[in-house]
């Protein structure tokens, strides 16, 4: 008695998920022999299970034969569906108008379903931006992969006017110019607290200076009292003096007599 030749070979796959992923019994197939050791075509095979390759998970596909002396062989293989790695990555941008712009100043990198990096020419660019006139312009990047997976990526560029020469000479001439006591215009508040501190301390300098100039002018009360003493006595000598001369003429007079 010889032995049965029968066989049957197939793989293990992964695919990726989307909509135009295709798969059949096929894709996993090898190859398998009856029982004498002849190819056989997968027709000749009996396959059990399914895949559905628009959701990601793992499947178990079953491929039998029964051959020529009721001997029943088989092989189990597991399609595994997964989610793919395709992503784009850009950012938003902020631009002065008459400015240059084009698409690769905002794309950062993109990956296709395998995660392999790709270019921004395998991307497709919508959307364009006018760089002389100020607004907000959006712009899409967008790939589609072999498993017909789109995505996008969204990301808005600004374009704000740009500053004019005139605009600049008329912002300076907005600065209020110094006031005589060093202070400016520009440092009062809308609620006028500074305005107030700034006269209450002009007032404040000015008494201040007045008071100084009648120290200096005006003399004290004890300078005062000094003075009037020094007055007073100076008249008492001077009395003295004329009623001492007084009497020394009336004396020579009666002695002359």
């Amino acid at each position: 008695m010889v032995a049965s030749k029968a066989a049957i070979d197939a793989k293990d796959s992964t695919i990726i998920a989307g909509p135009t992923t295709k798969w059949n019994a096929g894709n996993n197939f090898t190859s398998a022999t009856d029982e004498n050791g002849n190819p056989l075509q997968i027709s000749d095979l009996t396959v059990t299970g399914s895949v559905d390759p628009t959701k990601p998970g793992k499947y178990e596909i079953t491929y039998s034969y029964t051959d020529g002396a009721g001997n029943q062989i088989s092989k189990t293989i597991t399609v595994t569906v997964v989610v793919s790695k395709a992503a784009i990555d850009a950012k938003d941008s902020t631009i002065t108008a008459g400015n240059t712009w084009n698409a690769s100043n905002n794309f950062i990198g993109a990956k296709d379903e395998n995660g392999r990096e790709l270019r921004l020419s395998d991307l497709t660019i919508s959307g364009k931006v006018d760089t002389q006139t100020p607004g907000r312009y959006t712009i899409v990047y967008s790939y589609t992969d072999s498993a017909g997976n789109t995505i996008s990526k969204t990301i808005n560029v600004t374009v704000i006017a740009s500053q004019s020469p005139d605009n600049k000479n008329n912002d300076d001439s907005n600065v209020a110019p110094f006031n005589n006591d060093g202070s400016n215009e520009n440092s009062k508040t809308d609620d006028g607290d500074n305005s107030n501190i700034s006269g209450s301390s002009v007032k404040a300098k000015s008494l201040k200076s007045n008071k100084d100039q009648s120290s200096q002018t005006l003399p004290q009360t004890g300078e005062e009292q000094n003075t009037l003493m020094s007055v007073i006595g100076m008249l008492i000598l001077a009395l003295a003096g004329v009623g001492t001369l007084w009497g020394f003429k009336r004396h020579t007079k009666k002695d002359k007599q």
